[in-house]
């Protein structure tokens, strides 16, 4: 039988009693990385997370979104009110089933979007300068990490994602990969440098890995 395991919250001071102690090593592990988190002593804790995820991940990216609560300021939507009494409800009562979002954003944001979540409001961005206070210090700290590019911040380094050829099984980066016309217009990575196999829309396509590298991107005046 599987031990069974509990979960609690703990603060910060809570946890780092914990730190060396004999526990398990992927709880270890969480605890390092909070760690990590903590030093860059950012006003918000939250941004270090953001920063640590994109240390993990290569890439600094943000985008904005409608949310229904924020986890740094704890506001909450309103909902649209009932225009008439019906059975069910009254007049003025709020209809769950219809919340009113206010702007957001969502920080490194994965495949999978769900609609009212994110990382923080927009109030909460600006409050704390997260975007500038971030991509600053990633410039100034020469971190290997693909910023998005804006009027005020270019990035240093542009994220190469590994792939694996379907035909001759080796591995490659996109930026060794031949180009490809896309459909309806520009061009996509897509041929294999080790055997020219062709990867095509609609048909088999390189293996997307979880390796990647950062390439230093050159300046106009190299």
């Amino acid at each position: 039988m599987e031990e069974k395991l509990y979960k609690i919250e703990l603060n910060y001071k809570e946890l780092c009693l914990l730190d060396n102690l004999e526990i398990r090593i992927d709880t270890q592990q969480i605890i390092n990385n909070i760690k990590k988190q903590v030093n860059f002593n950012f006003d918000l804790p939250e941004m270090g997370e953001i920063l640590f995820s994109s240390i993990e991940s290569g890439k600094f990216y943000w985008e904005y979104t409608r949310l229904n609560y924020c986890k740094i300021c704890k506001k909450s939507c309103d909902y649209v009110r009932y225009k008439r009494s019906t059975r069910y409800h009254r007049r003025g009562e709020k209809n769950h089933s219809k919340p009113i979002y206010f702007s957001g954003l969502r920080f490194n944001p994965g495949f999978v979007v769900i609609r009212g979540y994110g990382d923080m409001c927009s109030e909460c961005e600006s409050k704390y300068n997260v975007i500038d206070t971030l991509c600053k210090y990633i410039l100034d700290n020469d971190l290997k990490i693909e910023i998005k590019n804006t009027d005020k911040y270019k990035t240093k380094y542009k994220y190469d994602q590994g792939r694996k050829c379907f035909n001759c099984k080796k591995e490659m980066y996109e930026s060794e990969m031949g180009s490809l016309p896309a459909m309806i217009s520009g061009r996509y990575k897509g041929i294999c440098p080790h055997c020219g196999a062709k990867s095509l829309i609609l048909e088999k396509s390189h293996e997307i890995t979880d390796k990647f590298r950062m390439i230093q991107v050159k300046s106009k005046e190299e």
